[in-house]
């Protein structure tokens, strides 16, 4: 544990850090968790290991770079963001940019609480493996022995497959936004999910990331510990860490001191965000990057072979297969620049977080940011690299796409129409030529592009890494469509279709799908109606939407704008030919899906 003092820029004396640890341990080894003494005792012996001063002599050139690197991105007076380095399980660096909102413009600090979004689920995966490590619960257990409610779908969900998203459960967020309802509390999300008649898949036999598995976590924890959720991770989890300032938004109404509230982008102008939803184990922690520094001391021991049941983290589980997925327990493996390194991200309510720990060097990075279009994890990135970059492989050029110009006369002609590749389920692009701009068009969305040269184009408002490339070899094949990413291609290539492979129907065509659709997972209505040639969509509480037809009884439509959600509504037949069901799937862009979700027409 360190000081409270801990500040933004602030160094600690070595005696006060461990007078401090030492005073902790006395005054709260009788309240301690027994599971926890070990971490305390480790924070102990570890404060005496380092020597601040020196720290600061060897990292003051590294810390000039964070400098510059936030000095360009946070401008004065904005939201921005909080950043800590950590070596050795121990601070470096703490420090901040910009203001907490831009209604009281107060700076932020190293002491300001952002929510984390999806980082939290690490620390309800300890709380889980801690009650399993008592014995309170194990991670072999049916769901259903601690959540009766939840449905019975022939093979059992174990608490193991809700740690490693491998439960099947749809996800939460994307059924809110398929019914066109919110869903802010607990007992709203419980009675979502147990109403859900089918999985995405058998338990078990894939990896696929849910929003839904952490909360029903929260949940588990919450009955089995017999305290709410909160109460449990702050006083159970966090406090023996020393992580107190942190705090759940959840029902208790618990005030959230030094809160940064996030802020939503749109053109050149800032939104403040009040957060609505309470529901904690997925999201709703809010911690500091000072806080943070002894989360990263325990990584830090953890990866050093102590604190056993903190390294359980970092294991990657295996589906029934055998095969090893990527994800451990709310974190994510990978590797940069040559080194491997864990990583958590998260997005929620205009935040944007993001943690990582190089543990062959010993060094730990967090950003939080408190506005939706930074990008924690490159800044991340950039810090490490200011720290470590002398131990990893050579850094690539930084990626230059080619200046935009103007397009040739002529040219969007060439590549005008409808794509898809070889698959037989693909979906279908459309590209069209509005007032000498390029467009693709998925319903009521639109997006334009600009002109790089030689059939290159970037989507506008998309990073300039990615692009698509057109190549047009003449009456000999058909236009070909690659997206790419830093020049690169990424994904399977489209193909531009001919005029009798596109479904192009008749206003009567259309109206065999009219009417209303009921869906008792959700218990929410669909209306689905005529406009001219178009299929309208019609929720409670929404804008209507366009339905985009890419075949017989298959249609695209997009929710929440070009980065919102990605749907496809299916209208399913009986072997006379008639219409008896429509299926919908989705998939957010924060990851989450849903798969077959059945709608019955109503009469």
């Amino acid at each position: 544990m360190l000081p409270p003092s801990v500040g933004r820029g602030h160094r600690f004396p070595l005696q006060s850090a461990i007078d401090y640890v030492v005073g902790a341990i006395t005054l709260s080894m009788h309240s301690m968790p027994r599971t926890w003494l070990p971490i305390t005792l480790a924070c102990a012996l570890v404060a005496g290991c380092r020597s601040p001063a020196r720290d600061r002599a060897s990292s003051s050139e590294a810390d000039r770079r964070v400098d510059s690197i936030f000095a360009e991105r946070v401008a004065a007076g904005a939201p921005g963001c909080a950043v800590g380095v950590y070596r050795d399980g121990s601070p470096v660096l703490l420090k901040s940019f910009g203001v907490t909102d831009v209604e009281s413009r107060q700076p932020l600090t190293a002491h300001s609480l952002f929510g984390l979004g999806s980082v939290a689920k690490q620390f309800t995966a300890l709380a889980t493996l801690t009650l399993a490590d008592e014995g309170r619960l194990s991670l072999d257990d049916d769901v259903r022995r601690h959540l009766p409610e939840l449905r019975d779908y022939g093979t059992p969900i174990r608490i193991r497959d809700l740690l490693q998203h491998t439960s099947g459960i749809r996800d939460y967020g994307v059924l809110a936004d398929l019914s066109g309802r919110g869903v802010v509390t607990m007992p709203e999300f419980l009675s979502l999910i147990a109403g859900q008649q089918s999985l995405n898949f058998t338990p078990g036999t894939q990896h696929e990331y849910s929003h839904s598995d952490y909360l029903l976590l929260a949940e588990i924890v919450e009955r089995v510990a017999g305290q709410p959720f909160g109460d449990y991770l702050e006083r159970q989890i966090l406090a023996p860490l020393g992580m107190t300032e942190s705090r759940v938004h959840d029902g208790r109404s618990a005030v959230v001191p030094e809160r940064a509230y996030g802020h939503v982008t749109t053109g050149d102008s800032l939104r403040m965000t009040f957060p609505l939803d309470r529901i904690p184990g997925g999201q709703n922690l809010y911690t500091s990057v000072t806080d943070l520094a002894r989360w990263d001391h325990a990584l830090d021991e953890a990866s050093a072979g102590r604190l056993p049941l903190v390294a359980r983290l970092f294991e990657r589980p295996t589906l029934a297969n055998g095969d090893t997925i990527p994800y451990a327990f709310g974190l994510r493996r990978d590797r940069y620049r040559g080194l491997p390194m864990f990583m958590r991200g998260g997005n929620d309510n205009g935040t944007r977080t993001e943690i990582l720990r190089f543990p062959g060097q010993r060094l730990g990075v967090a950003v939080l940011c408190n506005r939706d279009d930074q990008a924690p994890g490159d800044l991340g990135m950039l810090v490490a690299d200011a720290y470590i970059g002398d131990a990893m492989e050579p850094q690539q050029p930084a990626y230059k796409a080619p200046p935009t110009t103007s397009v040739p006369e002529g040219e969007l002609a060439r590549y005008v129409g409808y794509y898809r590749d070889r698959s037989a389920d693909a979906d279908i692009a459309r590209f069209d030529a509005v007032d000498g701009t390029l467009v693709e068009r998925l319903g009521d969305t639109v997006q334009t592009y600009s002109y790089r040269g030689s059939g290159t184009f970037t989507g506008d408002g998309s990073p300039e890494a990615w692009m698509i490339v057109f190549t047009d070899e003449g009456a000999s094949a058909p236009v070909r469509a690659q997206f790419a990413f830093e020049g690169e291609p990424d994904g399977e290539p489209m193909f531009r279709m001919n005029e009798s492979e596109i479904w192009r129907p008749t206003p009567a065509a259309v109206e065999e799908y009219a009417g209303r659709w009921f869906s008792e997972d959700l218990e929410t209505i669909w209306k689905l109606r005529v406009v001219g040639r178009s299929l309208m969509l019609t929720r409670r509480g929404t804008q209507d939407l366009t339905l985009l037809p890419l075949r017989r009884d298959d249609f695209a439509v997009q929710i929440g704008g070009w980065n919102g959600m990605s749907a496809r509504a299916r209208f399913e037949r009986d072997p006379r030919g008639s219409i008896t069901h429509l299926a919908v799937s989705a998939k957010s862009p924060h990851e989450g899906v849903v798969r077959l979700l059945r709608f019955s027409r109503l009469p």
